[in-house]
């Protein structure tokens, strides 16, 4: 796969992402709800008053992370519903398009053009 379908894809999800972030934060109307507002704060939840409180925090905001990440990938946006959800499955086939060129330019596969 060639490379400049990589840099489409990936150029797609990154405007795709913030515009739906942006959307999601109008439909909630707080800058804290969503997913990015999620993945930009919670690492504010982390405390170290003591070890296991700290290594604790820091597994909680990591398995929230990796969630986030999916949830960025699988355009599960909280306004994406109703009508609305055609927007997440022509999302669903952006990112799927970016995982693919981007396993493709890992593994080196030639492109045809």
């Amino acid at each position: 796969m060639a490379p400049k379908w990589l840099i489409f894809f990936a150029w797609t999800f990154v405007i795709g992402t913030i515009a739906s972030g942006v959307a999601e934060y109008t439909y909630f109307g707080s800058a804290e709800a969503g997913i990015l507002g999620k993945l930009l704060t919670g690492w504010q939840g982390i405390t170290f008053s003591n070890p296991l409180v700290a290594i604790g925090s820091i597994a909680i905001f990591l398995w929230d992370f990796i969630q986030t990440i999916f949830n960025m990938l699988l355009w599960n946006y909280g306004c994406f519903t109703g009508t609305w959800a055609i927007i997440r499955i022509l999302g669903l086939c952006i990112s799927m398009g970016f995982i693919v060129s981007f396993v493709f330019a890992i593994r080196g596969t030639p492109s045809s053009s």
